[in-house]
């Protein structure tokens, strides 16, 4: 009777073909309306951050060609941390502007809470995205505050970026947004 976030084994892989007259924001945006599709999904949450924001629009393009409903969630991951939002702390409830640096360590640390909370399911503790997201160094700010590292940071560290992790952060905020409870 509780309601949990089901994950798949592994995110879905796309590929851009290197020599391709098509540009690949467009094949990425062909290969994401198809999965979606395939899987009957009409809302999509996207980190709009960098190319997110172009790749967002051919996919609104590409689902509008084919006249698949689609709502799509544009978040940037550069943003700060929303005002709105609220989390436990002890016996009060924090501002997630007092205690994340910004919006993609709130959403990084949304999802840690939503597993240690049994709200998350499915997912394999040897996965790509299992990985990526014990690899992501947490570390407190001068106003201590949580504040993951860089993504930059991260890809010279450890030479690839954590985009498997990504997907598992944003799915979880579109679930929290649709009425997935974070809390036991």
């Amino acid at each position: 009777g509780r309601k949990v976030l089901g994950i798949e084994p592994e995110t879905v892989r796309l590929f851009v073909r290197v020599g391709s007259s098509e540009p690949f924001e467009n094949q990425i945006a062909a290969q994401v309306v198809d999965e979606l599709i395939k899987r009957n999904c009409h809302d999509l949450e996207l980190d709009i951050s960098g190319e997110g924001g172009i790749i967002s629009q051919r996919i609104a393009e590409r689902a509008r060609e084919k006249n698949y409903p689609l709502t799509i969630y544009p978040t940037s991951f550069a943003g700060s941390p929303d005002e709105n939002v609220r989390f436990r702390q002890g016996e009060k409830m924090v501002e997630a502007t007092e205690l994340f640096d910004r919006k993609v360590t709130q959403l990084w640390m949304s999802f840690r809470l939503c597993v240690q909370n049994c709200r998350i399911r499915g997912m394999k503790e040897d996965s790509r995205m299992s990985r990526q997201l014990r690899m992501r160094r947490v570390i407190q700010d001068e106003k201590k505050r949580m504040c993951i590292e860089t993504k930059k940071i991260m890809k010279k560290r450890l030479k690839h970026s954590p985009d498997d992790a990504d997907a598992g952060v944003l799915l979880t905020s579109l679930a929290l947004k649709q009425g997935l409870p974070n809390e036991p």
